[in-house]
C-alpha cells in the first residue's frame, strides 16, 4: 500500500469532516460573510472617500468660474465669442490642465469650449445644477459632463453679464477634467487609503478568528455529546465505561438539557433492551417448558394407544382409552391456555365490561366445580354478605379468573381442606378473593408464580399436574379490569389470591 496515498486519504477525510462539522461549516460561512462585509465596507469607504474628495475639491474651486469671468475682458463685458475665447480658454487651462471650460448661453447651449470638437458629445446641458450652485446647495453638486452622454461631474459656474447687468450666459467649468482619478488610482496613490485597507483587513481577520474560537468553545459541549452518542452506539447501546460528564456553570442551558435528554433516552433504551433480552430469555424458557408439557401427555397418549392396539380385540381394556382421552384433554387444555396467553399479552382480545352480580357468578362457578372438589375431598363454598351488589366487569373473563384460581387452590389443598370464595364491599369497589388452607407458597417464590415458565417448589406432579399457565392468564385478565392481583401466603397454612373490581354505576 502506498503510504503517500494513505496520508492523502486521511487529509481528505479530515477536510471532509471539517466541512461537515458544525464548527467547520460555521468557519466557512463566517469567512464568506466577513469577506462580503469587507468588500462592502471597502467599497463604501472608497466611494465615501471619493465623494468627500470631490466635495473638498468643489469647495476649494467654488469661485473658480467667477475669477475666470473677472480676469477675462470679453467675459467681463458679457461678450461670448468662440474665436476670441478659444485662446483665452487655452491660457486658462495652463493654470489647470484638468479643467474643462465651457461658455453657455442663457438656455444651456454650448457657445465656446476648451475641448477639441470631437470630444464634446452634448451641445446643451441642464441649467438646474447651475441654479442650485448659485442658490448655495450642499456639495458635492454634480452637473452634466459635455464629454459624456450620461455622466455628471463636479463643477464651478458663474454668470456672464453685460455692462447693463443683463445676463448673457454662463461660464461652466468642469473640475478635474478627463484625467480624473478612478478608485483604483486613488487606492494605488493614497497612503491613507492603503493604511485604512490594511487596518480594516487586519480587524476583519482578527474578528473572524476570534468569532471562530468562540464558536468552537461554545460547540465543544455539543462535540462531547456527539462522542457520547458514538460511545453509546459502539458499545451496544450501553453507557458502561462512559467518561463522566461534568457541566460547568457557564455551560449553555440548552446543552445541559440535551445531555439530560440523552440520559433519559439512553436509560429508556437500556431498559427496553433489558426487557427485550429478558422477554427473549423467558420466551425460550417458556417454549422449553411448554414443549416438555406437550411431550408428557403426547408420549402418554401415544403409549396407551399403542398398548391398546397391541392387545387382541378380546383383551383390549377400555381403561387405556380413558387414560389416553384424559391426556388428549390435558393436551387440548394446554394448547387453549397457550393461545389465550399469547392473545392476552399481544392485546388481541376484546374486553366488554358490563354490570355483573359477582356473588351469583361465584355460586355458579362453585356449582360447576363442586364435583372436582368432592373428588379431591375438599370443601368448596362462597362467603359473602353482598348478594346483589354489581361490579363492572367482563363476565366471561371474570368467570375465567375464578375458575383458574379455584382450580389452582384445589390442586394445592389436601383432602379435608377448604377453599373459600370471599366477596366483600371495599370502599367504591368489590373485593374478590379465593382462599385455601393448603400447602402455601414459599415467600421468596411469591413474586415469580405469575411467570408462565415458572414452576414453584409446591407444584403438583402426576395426575393433578397443571400447565403452569393458569396464574399468568389470571394476572392478564385482572389487569384488563384495571386491577392487580395480590397474594398472601404462608407455608402449610394456605394462600389467598385477591383483587378488586369497580362498582357498577
Amino acid at each position: 500500500m502506498d503510504p503517500y496515498r494513505v496520508g492523502r486519504g486521511i487529509q481528505i477525510c479530515r477536510r471532509t469532516f471539517m466541512l461537515k462539522s458544525l464548527s467547520g461549516q460555521f468557519a466557512l460561512y463566517a469567512a464568506g460573510l466577513f469577506l462580503l462585509v469587507g468588500i462592502g465596507v471597502g467599497s463604501w469607504t472608497l466611494a465615501s472617500y471619493q465623494t468627500y474628495g470631490e466635495e473638498v475639491e468643489q469647495r476649494l474651486h467654488r469661485g473658480l468660474a467667477a475669477h475666470m469671468v473677472y480676469d477675462n475682458k470679453q467675459l467681463k463685458q458679457g461678450t461670448i465669442d468662440a474665436s476670441i475665447l478659444k485662446d483665452a480658454f487655452h491660457t486658462m487651462m495652463l493654470l489647470g490642465p484638468d479643467w474643462e471650460i465651457y461658455a453657455l448661453d442663457t438656455t444651456g447651449r454650448l457657445l465656446a469650449y476648451s475641448a477639441p470638437p470631437g470630444k464634446v458629445l452634448r451641445q446643451r446641458i441642464s441649467l438646474q445644477p447651475i441654479h442650485s450652485f448659485f442658490a448655495g446647495a450642499d456639495f458635492p453638486l454634480y452637473g452634466d459632463d459635455p464629454r459624456s452622454a450620461t455622466s455628471q461631474r463636479i463643477f464651478s459656474a458663474a454668470p456672464i453679464e453685460n455692462a447693463e447687468g443683463e445676463l448673457t450666459g454662463y461660464l461652466y467649468v468642469i473640475i478635474g477634467g478627463e484625467q480624473w482619478q478612478t478608485l483604483a488610482d486613488m487606492l494605488a496613490t493614497s497612503r491613507v487609503l492603503q493604511d485604512s485597507w490594511r487596518l480594516m483587513g487586519a480587524a476583519l481577520l482578527f474578528g473572524l478568528v476570534l468569532l471562530v474560537l468562540l464558536f468552537v468553545l461554545l460547540t465543544r459541549p455539543l462535540t462531547k455529546l456527539v462522542r457520547r452518542f458514538e460511545h453509546f452506539t459502539q458499545h451496544d447501546f450501553s453507557r458502561r465505561n462512559e467518561p463522566e460528564v461534568r457541566h460547568h456553570r457557564w455551560t449553555p442551558a440548552e446543552v445541559v438539557s440535551l445531555n439530560q435528554g440523552f440520559d433519559v433516552m439512553a436509560g429508556h433504551i437500556e431498559h427496553q433492551l433489558e426487557q427485550i433480552k429478558t422477554t427473549e430469555q423467558l420466551r425460550r424458557e417458556l417454549i422449553s417448558h411448554v414443549s416438555h408439557d406437550f411431550r408428557t401427555p403426547l408420549a402418554s397418549l401415544q403409549g396407551y394407544l399403542e398398548t391398546w392396539l397391541l392387545q387382541s380385540a378380546e383383551q383390549r381394556q377400555p381403561q387405556l382409552i380413558e387414560v389416553a382421552l384424559k391426556n388428549a384433554r390435558q393436551l387440548n387444555l394446554l394448547v387453549e391456555q397457550l393461545f389465550e396467553l399469547v392473545r392476552l399479552e399481544g392485546g388481541d382480545i376484546r374486553f366488554n365490561p358490563e354490570p355483573v352480580v359477582v356473588a351469583e357468578l361465584a355460586y355458579d362457578v362453585v356449582q360447576r366445580l363442586q364435583l372436582m372438589a368432592e373428588a379431591r375431598g375438599v370443601r368448596l363454598r362462597v362467603e359473602t354478605d353482598i348478594h346483589q351488589q354489581q361490579a363492572l366487569a367482563d363476565i366471561g373473563k371474570l368467570e375465567r379468573i375464578l375458575v383458574n384460581l379455584i382450580d389452582n387452590a384445589l390442586r394445592h389443598t389436601p383432602a379435608g381442606g377448604e377453599v373459600i370464595i370471599k366477596i366483600a364491599a371495599a370502599n367504591d369497589a368489590i373485593y374478590v378473593a379465593v382462599a385455601d388452607n393448603g400447602c402455601g407458597i414459599n415467600e421468596a417464590e411469591v413474586p415469580l408464580i405469575f411467570d408462565p415458565h415458572y414452576r414453584a417448589s409446591n407444584s403438583v406432579n402426576g395426575e393433578g399436574a397443571n400447565t403452569g399457565l393458569g396464574l399468568a392468564i389470571v394476572q392478564q385478565l385482572v389487569a384488563l379490569h384495571g386491577s392487580e392481583i395480590a397474594v398472601q401466603s404462608s407455608q402449610q397454612q394456605g394462600s389467598t389470591f385477591g383483587f378488586s373490581l369497580p362498582l357498577a354505576s
